[in-house]
C-alpha cells in the first residue's frame, strides 16, 4: 500500500469519526462517482480490515485514520489494541513495531495455560517469555497461578 495520498485529499473525500472509527464519504472522487455523501466508505478484506479505495489504490483504514488525525502517514505498523480489525476508533489504534504487534496476538486454542508465557511441562508450569525474539527462561512452578503472576508483568501492556 502506497503512502502517496495526502491528508488534504483524505479530508476532502472522507469524514472520520474518531470515537467510532467510522469512515463516511464527504466528497466525490470524480464527476462520474455514484457514491452518496454521508454513506459508509470502504469495503472489508477477507481478514476483516476496512479498505478505503482512492482511484485504483486501496488503503487500510487504520493507516488512513492515523493520517487523518496526525497529518502524517505512520512510519510503523498500526495495531488494533482490542485485536478487532473492524474497530478503527482512534482510542483503539496505536503505531507499533512488528515485535510489539506480534505480542498483541491471540493465543492458540491448544494452549495449556490461561496465562500468557506459561505452559505445562510434566507436573510443573514453565514460564518463558521472548525478549527481542530470544526466549528467556523465568523458572518452573508447581502452581499455574504462581507462574501466571511471574509472567504477568511482561504482558501488562497488551490485551488479555
Amino acid at each position: 500500500m502506497l503512502n502517496d495520498l495526502s491528508c488534504e485529499l483524505v479530508k476532502r473525500l472522507f469524514h472520520y469519526e474518531p470515537t467510532t472509527g467510522a469512515f463516511t464519504w464527504a466528497g466525490y472522487q470524480s464527476s462520474k462517482s455514484r457514491i452518496e455523501i454521508g454513506s459508509p466508505a470502504g469495503s472489508y478484506s477477507p481478514k476483516g480490515y476496512l479498505l478505503l479505495s482512492v482511484g485504483r489504490k486501496h488503503y487500510l483504514a487504520s493507516r488512513v485514520a492515523f493520517l487523518y488525525m496526525t497529518g502524517a502517514w505512520p512510519t510503523k505498523l498500526m495495531d488494533h489494541i482490542d485485536r478487532n480489525p473492524r474497530n478503527n476508533a482512534w482510542s483503539n489504534l496505536r503505531e507499533v513495531t512488528r515485535s510489539e504487534n506480534n505480542r498483541n496476538k491471540g493465543t492458540h486454542p491448544d494452549k495449556t495455560s490461561k496465562f500468557r508465557g506459561v505452559s505445562k511441562r510434566d507436573d510443573k508450569w514453565l514460564v518463558v517469555i521472548r525478549v527481542i525474539r530470544k526466549p528467556k527462561y523465568m523458572g518452573q512452578y508447581k502452581c499455574e497461578q504462581e507462574a501466571g503472576r511471574i509472567a504477568a508483568p511482561y504482558f501488562a501492556d497488551i490485551s488479555p
